[in-house]
């Protein structure tokens, strides 16, 4: 919160609430100490619809369900984004600054975009970033949005920051199977078919238009997890990072690959995917994500 001073309004107050949607896979302990404001995104199966909160369907239950059924996800609720809009609106938030998964995989940013006017309409100044990325890749953009809002820095250096940042902050990883990204329909320029008969194990980034595609291919599970390893050591030699590794069911690798990373970054983190992203990926995901210090 902050004040600037109007000469014909005088002194104004600002206070600014910071949303994001959960596949952000923020730890539950950050969410509560900066008050960041989750959408969840939605799992479908023919019975139910869940919410991505953590509570509804919890992590480890999702690779049960997929067993039997591969859900649908989808974005947040529209009902539930006008909802939170209009808490703000009464809690005394004069603007709301939202960062949501890549436009490329999720229609959320364009369903928050299109909330800019309704917004207006309740009393609330929106702005709206797509942060071209997933999991701790917004994770972390959301977590320095965070603490500027806390330092009281003002909106426009706040989306000037993050849009910097976005440009420095990336994401890897590698699964199991292509077979979840291809039934959900997101598997973007990955190059799958021959590959997965022939074991290679592409390594996965987002692109510049914020769909995925193969960095590199490796033949089978343990060169693919030297190899991601590898590659992000190789492009953070000589710069200040924090960094996740991300896992779905897959804790001991995760844990293989954290070694490799924690003797050299103070700020290494290891954390399961949310329930949402084990639908896309299925059991057995290894991501890095990491963002420059500035």
């Amino acid at each position: 919160m902050y004040e600037i001073i109007n000469q014909k309004r005088g002194v104004i107050t600002i206070k600014i609430a910071l949303i994001t949607d959960s596949s952000c896979n923020l730890p539950v302990e950050d969410i509560a100490k900066y008050n960041i404001h989750i959408l969840p995104l939605q799992i479908s199966t023919v019975e139910k619809t869940y919410q991505d909160d953590g509570k509804d369907l919890k992590t480890n239950e999702i690779y049960e369900l997929i067993e039997k059924e591969v859900p649908k996800t989808s974005m947040p609720n529209l009902g539930r984004a006008i909802n939170l809009l209009e808490q703000l609106k009464e809690d005394g938030y004069t603007h709301a600054l939202a960062i949501h998964i890549s436009k490329g995989l999720s229609g959320t940013y364009e369903m928050v975009y299109g909330l800019k006017e309704k917004a207006d309409e309740i009393g609330i100044k929106l702005e709206v970033i797509d942060s071209n990325s997933i999991s701790m890749g917004l994770g972390f953009l959301v977590l320095r949005a965070a603490k500027m809002l806390e330092n009281s820095e003002t909106l426009s250096n706040i989306i000037d920051t993050i849009l910097r940042l976005k440009e420095k902050t990336r994401v890897y990883f590698v699964v199991k199977t292509l077979e979840y990204l291809r039934k959900g329909g997101r598997i973007g320029k990955i190059e799958g078919g021959l590959g997965d008969l022939l074991n290679f194990k592409p390594i996965i980034s987002i692109n510049k238009e914020g769909v995925y595609y193969t960095v590199e291919k490796v033949r089978g599970r343990k060169k693919s997890l030297k190899a991601i390893a590898d590659l992000v050591e190789k492009e953070i030699a000589d710069k200040k990072v924090e960094l996740s590794v991300l896992h779905g069911n897959a804790i001991d690798e995760a844990k293989e690959v954290y070694e490799r990373f924690s003797h050299t970054i103070k700020n290494v983190s290891v954390l399961d995917i949310t329930s949402a992203l084990g639908v896309h990926v299925g059991p057995g995901l290894i991501g890095i994500c990491y963002s420059e210090i500035e």
